[in-house]
């Protein structure tokens, strides 16, 4: 069961999960307004990020009322302010390909804990520190680990291999969640980059390896996990690098 909460109510009940996508229709009339308001800077409030913050939100009032009490005297302001804690969920859904009942979970946990729930006071100290809640989740047995939906294994497999010889270590894994949730995107940005470009697949492997190593290993800098999904290795590094070699113009 799952403590949550109704659009603008300040109530300790529960609602299931797979009900979000019906809650957010039912919404749509309450905020009407409002989302004309802030259609062009803000996210849709009819959206799953912005229920999640919104649940953060009540959360926090159930156990502080008077928190930010003055900039939240108002049901506009109150929406202003999930509006803006919507980034952070975002982030969590859609990059690092997290679950809305997992992070529901995660949120529940925080609420029952004192020392999390003091200094948890919003979605973007949630995703700084949700690796660290979810491990003290799993110490204290509560959370078994959450399997990853990767739609790319093979190829997410074969980065991790390839990584692992280019640190000389052919047995590496990824030591957690999120160092493996970077190679999984890597595999996506893989496929998005080259189609493309039009590069076969067999050399897919072969041209990032040999792109990394050229602006790491041969300047003796150390390679991490992180370069192999980051926007400076697919949108600057490996087009200068095809680039030099005469490929993919």
């Amino acid at each position: 069961m799952i403590t949550s909460f109704d659009i603008g109510r300040k109530q300790d009940y529960r609602l299931e999960p797979n009900k979000i996508s019906s809650n957010l229709e039912s919404n749509k009339e309450t905020n009407k307004e409002i989302k004309k308001e802030n259609k062009k800077n803000s996210p849709d409030i009819d959206t799953t990020e912005f229920l999640l913050a919104e649940y953060m939100l009540e959360l926090i009032l159930l156990r502080k009322p008077n928190f930010h009490r003055s900039k939240l005297a108002t049901k506009k302001q109150k929406q202003e302010r999930i509006i803006s804690w919507c980034k952070p969920i975002k982030t969590m859904l859609y990059k690092d390909k997290i679950s809305p009942e997992h992070i529901i979970k995660v949120m529940d946990y925080v609420a029952s804990k004192p020392f999390y729930a003091t200094n948890i006071l919003s979605t973007d100290k949630l995703s700084k520190r949700f690796d660290e809640i979810e491990m003290d989740m799993q110490k204290n047995g509560v959370l078994e680990p959450e399997p990853i939906f990767d739609p790319n294994k093979k190829l997410t497999d074969k980065l991790i291999r390839t990584y692992g010889i280019l640190i000389n270590n052919r047995d590496y894994c990824p030591l957690n969640e999120h160092e493996l949730r970077k190679f999984i995107e890597s595999s996506e940005k893989m496929i998005e980059f080259y189609s493309k470009h039009s590069i076969i697949k067999e050399n897919w492997l072969k041209y990032l390896a040999k792109c990394l190593t050229k602006v790491y290993k041969e300047q003796g800098q150390t390679l991490h996990p992180g370069h192999f999904n980051s926007r400076k290795t697919w949108e600057v590094l490996l087009p200068q690098f095809l680039e030099e070699l005469g490929i993919g113009r």
